[in-house]
């Protein structure tokens, strides 16, 4: 009964957003790099055209906004009056009169949130930060210097420790300059002393110090959150995820651990099955599957350690007896690995993605056959070690 609950919900959110599954991911990653804003608030329309917002939390853009006024198109007036003020929505607006005031300019500037669409958004934010900027990495802030001009504003220098790189070689100790400019609005970035921060920078040509990458988003009070998605679009295992347990010409590999937490001396348990996930049958070769298992191990700090390949004795032969069929939606289970007899893996915790690599040989076409052949890779699987 809960998981029917939980399927019921799960067709609830679908359903009450067409719009979600029309927006493709070329359309996301457009409509993220041509925003000036990208928040989360509720609405209200009291006086179309214009309505206004008020943020619960900026994905991007200047962080320090709680309320803004929007000007919408004529062509989404109609849209607007349908806003149910006690739901959230995300919204993708541009900038008018120096971020005093905000502007739709797509059809798509004003979403109904939901849980599926946020992730999407969220990564692809996070992708267009890491891409605008120089370095990234996490840092104290251990002094914090102003000196200020004839403008009212202030030149600031910051002296920070670093703690951890996640894009770009930087030093032990380094220095932020930028302005600040206390009138302005919205509220731009200000650091302060003793407290740590993810760092968005841009290298000065010709400099020692660092600049922030803009003004409202060069530095974010860290957050666990913040550090996982960062960790997610700049580590190894982004590549790994993008492609992760898609189906491959029609074959599908899952992967399970028998334990996720095991200690150092312990088994490590792993099976390994392929899922014919197609309307028609296809036939594999299957003799000495191991031979074409890989793992893929990352560790917790996300540096991926050597690809592990099974232990093997013999090149296995192309015979026509070691070919087999797999019927539609149906499985083939390959025999149990034990992780620790190809690797021995420290305390700690790892990521592990297991790949099935049927080289073009194995097709059988010297023996008058056209089996599968390819590389298809499993879902993360993630295992804690202790002592």
């Amino acid at each position: 009964m809960r998981y029917l609950i939980i399927l019921a919900f799960l067709m609830t959110v679908c359903h009450a957003q067409p719009k979600y599954w029309e927006l493709q991911q070329g359309e996301l990653e457009k409509i993220v790099r041509e925003s000036d804003l990208v928040a989360i608030g509720k609405l209200t329309a009291e006086n179309t055209p214009q309505i206004q917002i008020r943020i619960m939390e900026v994905l991007q853009g200047p962080q320090r906004v709680t309320r803004i006024l929007c000007n919408v198109k004529p062509t989404m007036e109609e849209q607007i009056k349908e806003i149910d003020t006690n739901r959230e929505y995300i919204c993708f607006l541009k900038q008018e009169n120096n971020y005093e005031r905000f502007y739709t300019f797509s059809p798509r500037s004003i979403l109904k949130n939901d849980l599926f669409l946020t992730g999407r958004v969220r990564k692809e934010v996070m992708k267009w930060k890491v891409e605008r900027a120089d370095y990234i990495v996490s840092g104290i802030v251990n002094s914090v210097k102003q000196t200020a001009n004839d403008k009212g504003d202030f030149q600031v220098t910051a002296e920070c420790t670093l703690q951890k790189s996640f894009k770009g070689e930087i030093g032990s100790s380094f220095q932020i300059q930028y302005l600040h400019a206390p009138k302005a609005f919205p509220v731009p970035c200000f650091l302060f002393e003793n407290i740590d921060y993810v760092f968005f920078l841009k290298k000065v040509p010709g400099q020692e110090f660092y600049t922030m990458m803009n003004e409202y988003e060069g530095a974010y009070p860290q957050r666990l959150y913040l550090l996982k998605d960062i960790k997610l679009v700049t580590g190894v295992e982004n590549r790994f995820d993008e492609v992760a347990g898609q189906t491959i010409k029609g074959i599908r590999v899952f992967a399970r651990l028998q334990n996720e937490t095991v200690k150092k001396e312990e088994s490590i348990i792993i099976n390994v099955l392929l899922q014919n996930d197609s309307d028609k049958e296809i036939e594999i070769y299957q003799n000495q599957a191991s031979y074409f298992i890989l793992f893929h191990i990352i560790d917790d700090d996300g540096k991926i350690l050597a690809t592990k390949y099974p232990k093997k004795n013999s090149v296995p032969p192309v015979q026509a007896n070691y070919f087999m069929k797999i019927a539609p939606q149906s499985y083939f289970f390959l025999p149990s690995f034990n992780l620790q007899e190809y690797c021995l893996l420290k305390e700690g915790k790892y990521s592990i993605y297991v790949e099935y690599d049927l080289p073009w040989e194995y097709a059988g076409k010297t023996i008058g056959k056209s089996a599968w052949t390819g590389k298809a890779l499993s879902k993360k699987i993630e295992i804690t070690i202790s002592e």
